[in-house]
């Protein structure tokens, strides 16, 4: 069966197709063509390929268990200086306590003969004299024997001081040693009244130190107190 004659008025007016190396190069012109890039984009760009690689901060730098100094402490000037440990205060001396002498302490058997002081030494010797002959006195007076040898251990513990008293001293006993310069004075007053036999000197020289000295002299003023207060009775 022929055609219809529309048909072959279509077929007679539709164009060719055109050879393929032409439809190529058609479809290459209907692509829309690549975006350049501005110039600030390609500036930045290139910032970026030829920034400074970052550097590692000293505590990357650091090997993990390495010491790590202590920080600076910034002055006013600007300089960065490792503050000094402050010098510690000198550490006062202890005070001194006087030694307390051995029990078997007596004024009977107290060596005073190394005492450097010849009047403190003189006394010392006044001051056994006297203990030894209220003890002779008690040996017949059963209810005073008690009370000699009391005044033996208190007197004793006088002299073993004082004849401890410059070794003490020397040794780094405080200045004063185990007896004051003030209460060896009255001691030496003591003695010397004592060996004049003036006991209201002597009463004299015990009150003055129990009022001045009571802290140092307590322990055997009693005892000179009992002694001179006897001689003075006339006993």
């Amino acid at each position: 069966m022929p055609p219809a004659p529309t048909q072959q008025l279509e077929q007679q007016q539709a164009p060719p197709p055109p050879p393929p190396q032409q439809q190529q190069q058609q479809f290459y012109q209907q692509q829309p063509p690549p975006s350049t890039p501005s110039f600030q984009q390609q500036q930045l760009q290139q910032q970026q390929n030829t920034s400074v690689p970052s550097t590692p901060s000293y505590q990357q730098q650091r090997p993990q268990g390495a010491f790590a100094p202590p920080a600076p402490i910034s002055t006013h000037g600007g300089s960065s200086l490792v503050p000094a440990a402050p010098p510690l205060p000198p550490t006062p001396p202890a005070p001194r306590t006087p030694a307390a002498p051995p029990a078997d302490a007596l004024a009977s058997t107290a060596d005073v003969s190394g005492v450097a002081d010849p009047e403190l030494r003189g006394a010392c010797e006044a001051l056994r004299q006297l203990c030894a002959a209220a003890s002779a006195a008690a040996a017949s007076a059963p209810g005073k024997r008690r009370e000699a040898e009391d005044n033996e251990r208190r007197l004793g513990a006088l002299l073993w001081r004082v004849a401890n008293n410059d070794a003490d001293a020397a040794g780094g006993g405080g200045g004063g040693g185990l007896v004051s310069a003030r209460v060896a004075e009255g001691v030496s007053r003591l003695g010397a009244a004592v060996s004049r036999g003036d006991w209201d000197a002597a009463a004299s020289v015990q009150h003055a130190l129990a009022a001045s000295d009571w802290d140092e002299c307590a322990q055997w003023l009693t005892a000179v107190k009992r002694l001179v207060k006897a001689r003075q009775a006339g006993r």
